[in-house]
């Protein structure tokens, strides 16, 4: 995949994301590989265009086997924001992913919202929420019991935590935490 360098949220060092993922290496936590990149399309250059690019790693299967090729085959999603826009194209709504509990009538949960918020990455069960589901139960169930017994039978805390905590360095939204 091709990317510009650097983070988000009006970072312009173009170093904040590569810094994060230097930390990433050194606090032990899977990372995408990224290389500088010259590209030329139709003419236009590097210099032209005042920017660089960078070939990204994308986090998928290929993602998976490396970073966990002795389990690998765990279920590994992206987490997006279901942005909402307008008719005219101004934005509505830009609601954060949540571990809700979202039912329809009767109390079934709604997949479909989940869907948006949780993307298949690493899988061949496309539409198999389940563990998902599994989780928003466990995030909801009252504290301090059954919640902590129920979140820690589902999740690595100290490895989501790092995650959360990485991602943080560089205004990543597509890692879910506080």
């Amino acid at each position: 995949m091709l990317d510009w360098p650097g983070g988000h949220g009006g970072e312009t060092t173009a170093l904040q994301e590569q810094m994060s993922y230097w930390i990433a290496d050194r606090i032990n936590l899977p990372w995408s590989h990224r290389y500088t990149i010259r590209l030329h399309v139709n003419g236009v250059t590097d210099n032209a265009r005042q920017a660089t690019f960078e070939a990204v790693m994308q986090p998928a299967d290929g993602f998976i086997q490396e970073w966990s090729a002795n389990n690998s085959s765990g279920e590994f999603f992206k987490v997006e924001r279901a942005f909402e826009f307008s008719d005219t194209g101004g934005l509505v709504a830009d609601p954060e992913p949540r571990l809700q509990i979202f039912t329809t009538t009767g109390g079934v949960k709604k997949r479909e919202k989940y869907r948006w918020n949780f993307m298949f990455r690493a899988s061949d069960r496309r539409d198999n929420y389940t563990n998902i589901l599994a989780l928003v139960d466990a995030a909801n169930a009252p504290a301090p019991e059954p919640y902590t017994s129920a979140v820690e039978g589902l999740v690595d805390i100290e490895e989501w935590m790092g995650h959360i905590r990485h991602r943080a360095y560089h205004c990543q939204f597509r890692c879910l935490g506080p």
